[in-house]
């Protein structure tokens, strides 16, 4: 398949994932997806001999804005849970109680028109195009519930991912194919 002509206009797949934890399977209209990549900034400095240098300052923290609807029942739950930071009930009908705790999440967003995709961490077979954007050790710093003007139940996710781990790893990563080449992407491994 080749790349869409109109490029990516409906939807896209999300996958959220808890650190060592579960993955939770949404889906968003593609003018839904807000990623505001941190920027890369710099001031200038301007000298005594009428000389300027940059002097570059550590890139800021993304934020990704979404509004997402649940595939399944359970996943809206599962995402107020790890807002309030208090996983602990899996049972029906499902508990979420406020906590002071913070849960670690990776966030995939796949947009693609191949076959046979559920999830945001799935393989792209050789031949369809598709782009993911996948964000690591991020935290979802605000949510809120609403029945959209459809009926569905809406919800809207702000997460913020720091550029780097503690440790000076990368933590984003965008992968893109046009179908042309032999292998497609690959799938995400559990977080």
């Amino acid at each position: 398949m080749a790349y869409p002509c109109n490029g990516w206009q409906e939807k896209a797949y999300i996958t959220i994932s808890e650190k060592g934890g579960s993955d939770y399977e949404m889906m968003a209209y593609s003018e839904d997806i807000k990623i505001k990549f941190g920027s890369k900034d710099y001031d200038l400095v301007h000298t005594l001999g009428d000389s300027i240098y940059k002097k570059h300052s550590p890139m800021d923290a993304t934020t990704v804005t979404i509004s997402v609807y649940a595939i399944k029942g359970a996943d809206t739950p599962a995402i107020t849970q790890l807002f309030f930071g208090d996983t602990s009930d899996s049972s029906q009908p499902i508990d979420v109680d406020l906590s002071k705790t913070r849960k670690e999440v990776r966030l995939a967003v796949l947009w693609t028109e191949a076959s046979g995709i559920s999830s945001a961490t799935d393989a792209v077979s050789a031949g369809d195009a598709a782009t993911r954007v996948v964000l690591k050790e991020g935290e979802i710093i605000d949510f809120d519930l609403e029945f959209a003007t459809d009926t569905a139940l809406k919800g809207t996710i702000t997460i913020k991912f720091p550029p780097y781990d503690c440790d000076g790893n990368k933590t984003i990563k965008v992968e893109s194919t046009d179908g042309s080449d032999a292998s497609g992407l690959s799938a995400l491994s559990s977080y």
